[in-house]
């Protein structure tokens, strides 16, 4: 699975992810299009799961102003 979000830096949402809430995803470039790459049906269980989805949701919500 793919996640893509228009005007959030997706490189420091990886790190953010990685550093603060131990959820590893992979920063992605295809055609021009910057995203994460997640795998939850092979390298995370459900709680990283539930944190990446918490983590993504609050990222919207605070917008540019951090990512």
């Amino acid at each position: 699975m793919a996640v893509s979000v228009d005007n959030l830096d997706m490189r420091k949402l990886e790190r953010d992810l990685r550093d603060n809430h131990q959820v590893h995803v992979k920063y992605r470039t295809v055609k021009h299009v910057e995203g994460l790459r997640v795998s939850p049906h092979i390298y995370m269980l459900k709680r990283d799961l539930d944190t990446f989805v918490t983590a993504l949701r609050n990222a919207l919500e605070e917008g540019s102003r951090r990512f």
